[in-house]
């Protein structure tokens, strides 16, 4: 370890047992990376834990700097921040001897003399590649999910368990006609014309079913009617309600079309079987 490096006193500690050879068993057997750096910035030595982070032998490392692996600029505003306050705390990416990449926390700081003049620096680093792919995959599933959501091309909505309207993406916003500031926050009952239809909707939902193919009738900004099939489940949290994940698909053109077939068949039908014009035209006025 670093020559004149005078270790902090043990609290309570004495003996020869706590001398020099205890700092050298821990700094050889540490799973911690650690390495020590001289005043001019170079490698003076390093531990096995080291070692094998970044792949450099003792003799590999002997006249380098740390720039060798995370690139000069890291390694100047690590340099900068020990000498303005002495330690630092922060992260840097560093490629292996083989090129791969690894995430690492630094954890440095100076000792110095007597007289206050730095002996060297010791970094102590901590892997954390895996997280930071665990970060990344999971910054990314949150990307693909939003964009889902935001993106589709059917009405989606989320409601609580009272039924304010947590969230909406735009199809579903331009299918009522409302503005996102007009529809997030209300309650969702405000935009069904029949109430008994969303307050069996919710009361499913909390009980636990999952809703497929569930029609009602939504109303529209312009105060039109939209004929509508919802499909729903509940997301919860250990049990806990936190909110409905809502498709809502327009089927007002579908409504509409088997209206119009129904009454064309009815039509065809009563005229087929009454040879009566004005027995026929009461009834088809019936219809």
């Amino acid at each position: 370890m670093c020559e004149g490096y005078s270790a902090a006193r043990p609290i309570a500690l004495k003996g020869p047992e706590f001398g020099p050879d205890l700092y050298r068993e821990i700094f050889n057997h540490s799973n911690e990376p650690i390495a020590i750096i001289s005043p001019e910035g170079h490698y003076v030595e390093q531990n096995t834990a080291h070692q094998d982070l970044l792949g450099y032998s003792d003799e590999e490392l002997l006249g380098q700097t740390p720039a060798i692996h995370m690139g000069r600029e890291a390694f100047e505003n690590i340099v900068s921040e020990l000498a303005q306050k002495g330690v630092y705390r922060g992260e840097a990416v560093s490629h292996t001897k083989t090129g791969e990449i690894r995430h690492i926390e630094i954890s440095a700081f100076t000792t110095r003399d007597g007289s206050g003049d730095p002996i060297c620096y010791v970094g102590i680093k901590r892997n954390v590649t895996e997280r930071k792919r665990a970060e990344e995959a999971l910054r990314r599933s949150e990307a693909e999910l939003t964009d889902f959501f935001e993106n589709a091309a059917i009405g989606l909505h989320w409601v609580n368990s009272d039924g304010t309207v947590l969230r909406a993406n735009q199809a579903e916003l331009d299918l009522l006609g409302y503005s996102r500031e007009e529809y997030v926050g209300r309650n969702i009952a405000e935009f069904h014309v029949d109430q008994e239809a969303i307050e069996d909707i919710l009361s499913r939902l909390q009980a636990g079913e999952v809703l497929s193919d569930y029609d009602a009738r939504l109303r529209c900004k312009d105060g039109a009617i939209k004929q509508v099939r919802i499909n729903s489940s509940v997301f919860r949290e250990q049990g806990r309600f936190v909110h409905t994940r809502c498709f809502t698909r327009d089927i007002t053109d579908r409504r509409q079309t088997e209206r119009r077939l129904a009454l064309q068949y009815a039509v065809t039908r009563i005229l087929s079987e009454s040879a009566d014009f004005i027995e026929s035209a009461r009834r088809i006025l019936q219809v």
